[in-house]
């Protein structure tokens, strides 16, 4: 039941003993086990949360399988149903997989065949969840072998890079605008341990405060106008991978506190939650702003100021390894050649002279 992302799971049933039971079989990193209460407000509680998996016990569902299982399907983030059942019924579990549900489990198994099956249901669930994080047409990650460094200043630069590309530190990128500090965040990761956990992105100057309070840290239902469901935060969702912040330098003061706490404690909570919960992120943050000078300045956080700059890098831009151009050209014309209406084999030596010089 180990996986990358953090799972959410719904466990709902009346026999205290198999409640017992399944806490102990679902007990692993990774995933939150929520008890449900058991009574008329369960379904309700489906409805409002963000679960991946329900497990819960037939007798709960009612007469009409399909129809509690299809009113679930029409949420936004609808989890995968599994039923507990106490008797072995062939008939039964034909009836409930044909009504939706991804598995039908017999209490009567061993817990090792229990958790292997779990497993399997985890596994189709946050694989599909992690599939919906990335876009059908996304580009191919960039690597650091991508990076010209023919220059003296890049081939120092890129040598400190690949020291970092090991650790799991906090990272703050600067550089000006256009120096490509996403794709280096990318790069890194994708040659990191964390390769294989997502790799979310969010700009911070992009949104207004509220929304980015939400879409970082998510919000529980009646949280604000509007908020008539919970929503899981790019936070939980990068749990097991990488968080990257670009224009970090335009957080407002009061979400700077809070990313402080979660970069602290490792605990991130929900707008309007009671309680928060542990997650597993590497935190990358970028700027083209001279943060030292904004802290000096008592427009950024100090103590947040180091806690994102762990390790910092600061991109050279292309004015200081004028040596990468030749090199760089070569590359774009490559790549856009069949975008292009006309054949071009090469920069002509004044265009190549133009461009260094400019």
């Amino acid at each position: 039941l180990e996986t990358p992302m953090l799972a959410r799971i719904l466990l709902a049933t009346p026999s205290t003993s198999i409640q017992s039971r399944f806490r102990q079989i679902l007990d692993r990193p990774n995933t939150l086990v929520e008890v449900a209460h058991v009574d008329a407000s369960l379904w309700e509680t489906v409805s409002r949360e963000n679960f991946d998996l329900v497990i819960v016990s037939r007798s709960l569902i009612g007469v009409s399988a399909s129809e509690t299982v299809n009113s679930l399907r029409t949420l936004p983030e609808s989890p995968d149903i599994v039923v507990l059942c106490e008797e072995e019924d062939p008939e039964e579990r034909a009836t409930l997989l044909a009504a939706g549900c991804l598995s039908v489990l017999y209490t009567g198994l061993p817990n090792e065949m229990l958790e292997e099956a779990l497993s399997a249901a985890l596994e189709r669930r946050l694989q599909t969840a992690e599939e919906a994080l990335v876009p059908t047409d996304a580009p191919s990650q960039p690597q650091l072998s991508d990076f010209v460094s023919a220059s003296p200043a890049m081939e120092t630069f890129m040598d400190v890079v690949h020291r970092v590309v090991g650790s799991d530190a906090t990272l703050l990128i600067m550089g000006e605008t256009g120096v490509g500090k996403e794709r280096l965040a990318r790069a890194i990761r994708a040659e990191s341990p964390r390769s294989t956990g997502p790799f979310i992105s969010v700009n911070c100057g992009a949104l207004s405060e509220t929304l980015l309070e939400s879409e970082l840290f998510g919000h529980e239902e009646g949280a604000f106008t509007g908020a008539s469901r919970a929503r899981r935060g790019w936070f939980e969702l990068a749990h097991g991978g990488t968080i990257f912040l670009d224009e970090i330098g335009e957080m407002p003061n009061y979400l700077q506190v809070k990313l402080l706490t979660v970069l602290q404690l490792r605990e991130v909570q929900r707008v309007g939650a009671e309680s928060s919960m542990n997650i597993d992120v590497r935190v990358m943050s970028a700027t083209n702003r001279d943060l030292a000078a904004e802290v000096d300045a008592d427009s950024f956080r100090r103590d947040l100021y180091y806690r994102l700059s762990v390790v910092s890098l600061t991109i050279p831009p292309l004015r200081e390894r004028r040596e990468d151009i030749p090199t760089l050209v070569s590359g774009l014309l490559e790549h856009f050649r069949g975008e292009i209406p006309h054949h071009v084999e090469r920069a002509t030596d004044e265009a190549m002279e133009a461009l260094c010089r400019y």
